[in-house]
């Protein structure tokens, strides 16, 4: 159960009868809850995490007016408000879910596309910064393709940056809006981490046709007609500093100005005015002055947006993502593995560290195991245990309610009506997760009658999991997932946002 305000959420599992679900005997490496694989269980942490998510959701959408008007009319059913976010919410929890495709949302990390170049991805946050800069009202500008993080630049201000948990939530949000192609969008969204009573509004669009996979996403604290005009021609030069195609000549859709939203109330469908216009109209809108990223030439531009094309299509191949894969399994001996690493934020100008950071995942699809030995069920099972061991030193029951409980003492703060003030308040699980493991660690246990092993790692910004066979020893285990650690920190470059900016 999860109580906020007048909203109660639950989370319903199957319970291992005549289990004890403490698996953390640490004489015995052994996981008898796991010789069935349709006996799989959520621990109570990735259960409340799922809720966490979900009022999170929640929230992005309606603000926290809802518990207003829940105490106005408790009859009000949530669901016709939440529209087409329901939607959103139900493929969140689907991707977390046994079998789903982001186990990154359990790891407290956000998925990312690659491998990229450094290089290409590097001159995005270069253009990212230089181009965003010039408007103040800009706090974050993303590039996505499919659920996954291309590249960020966040403010660089520590508490206002996003986390893995928010940026995972507006990533499926970004996503879901799949009618853009030759259309824009302009849209009210609540980021909690930020206010949980007020919208910020983002701007969206797809940065070509041969580029419709990468989105843009610019969120903005104004509201008004006049910056979704300055966001399209901000868009307009970041493609064009990317060197790719202009804009196609189509329709967009376009979003006035909304009423300013107030605790209690909340703008029906009614006070929106949305028009269709054909994007040759807006010659006379209000435009920025442009400041070039560099002196290359458009020939240059256009070289560069010829190779990030081509990274694009690349790393978008399945056979090429799976021939990658398998490499790296080779080198440990494994099944499947689920990597975690975390850099800090850098100013784009100074380079100093905000204080911040980015944990990001790299791992293969679920779908990518074959293996009759272990269902993705118990991997997925044992990748939660195995997390919650480096965090806590146990996934018992009474281990994660004691972590909840000092969690929620540290962090709790009231505002001068005595409410709690921050949305993470109500968001333990998502704080034991995005914490990441004590230190210098190991953990394993034994599945299936002992036909395979479960091996974790965690170190200094990075923790590991990893399927093994049960002819892996721990002591070898620990060898060869040192030895994978350090080929993808060796190769990290390409595969994660290595160097996330921010910018003031």
């Amino acid at each position: 159960f999860m109580t906020v305000g007048c909203i109660t959420l639950v989370a319903i599992a199957k319970e291992l009868d005549g289990r004890n679900n403490d698996d953390d005997n640490d004489d015995d490496d052994y996981d008898d809850d796991d010789d069935d694989e349709d006996d799989c269980y959520y621990t109570e942490a990735f259960l409340r995490l799922q809720l966490e998510y979900l009022y999170s959701g929640i929230i992005f959408t309606l603000t926290d007016s809802v518990q207003y008007m829940l105490e106005e009319n408790p009859t009000l059913d949530v669901r016709e408000m939440l529209g087409s976010t329901e939607g959103v919410l139900r493929g969140v929890l689907n991707d977390m879910s046994f079998g789903g495709s982001q186990s990154c949302m359990f790891l407290g990390g956000v998925d990312v596309f690659g491998p990229i170049p450094s290089e290409i991805r590097n001159y995005t946050s270069k253009v990212l910064c230089k181009v965003c800069s010039s408007n103040k009202s800009i706090i974050y500008a993303i590039l996505s393709i499919n659920k996954k993080l291309f590249n960020i630049i966040q403010p660089h201000t520590k508490q206002y940056q996003l986390q893995a948990f928010d940026l995972n939530l507006l990533l499926h949000f970004i996503d879901s809006q799949t009618q853009i192609i030759n259309n824009e969008l302009w849209f009210p969204i609540c980021l909690p981490s930020l206010s949980q009573s007020g919208f910020v509004h983002g701007y969206q669009c797809c940065m070509g046709m041969e580029m419709e996979m990468l989105k843009l996403t610019i969120i903005s604290q104004d509201p008004s007609v006049e910056e979704f005009d300055r966001l399209r021609h901000t868009a307009d030069e970041i493609r064009l500093e990317l060197g790719l195609e202009d804009r196609a000549k189509g329709d967009i859709l376009r979003i006035y100005q909304l009423e300013q939203y107030t605790n209690g109330r909340t703008v029906t469908d009614e006070q929106l005015i949305w028009e269709r216009m054909d994007a040759e109209n807006l010659s006379d809108a209000p435009k920025e002055s442009t400041t070039c990223v560099g002196q290359d030439s458009s020939h240059e531009k256009k070289t560069y947006g010829f190779h990030l094309l081509r990274s694009i299509k690349k790393a978008h191949n399945r056979d090429y993502q799976e021939h990658m894969m398998q490499s790296y399994c080779e080198i440990a001996s494994v099944t499947h593995f689920v990597f975690r690493y975390t850099v800090p934020i850098r100013h784009c100008d100074s380079g100093s560290i905000s204080g911040g950071s980015l944990s990001q995942c790299y791992n293969a699809s679920i779908d990518f195991i074959d293996d009759d030995d272990v269902s993705k069920k118990a991997i997925w099972n044992a990748y939660q245990k195995l997390s919650l061991r480096l965090r806590l030193g146990s996934s018992s029951s009474e281990s994660i309610t004691t972590a909840f409980d000092e969690i929620q003492l540290s962090t709790h703060t009231n505002d001068e009506h005595g409410q709690c003030s921050s949305i993470d308040d109500y968001r333990p699980s998502k704080i034991l997760f995005q914490k990441g493991g004590a230190g210098d660690a190991i953990t394993y246990f034994r599945h299936g009658e002992g036909k395979t092993l479960f091996f974790g790692l965690s170190g200094k910004n990075y923790e590991i999991y990893m399927t093994m066979p049960s002819s892996s020893s721990p002591m070898d285990a620990n060898t060869l997932a040192s030895f994978l650690v350090d080929t993808l920190i060796s190769d990290i470059d390409d595969l994660l946002v290595c160097k996330p900016k921010s910018f003031s």
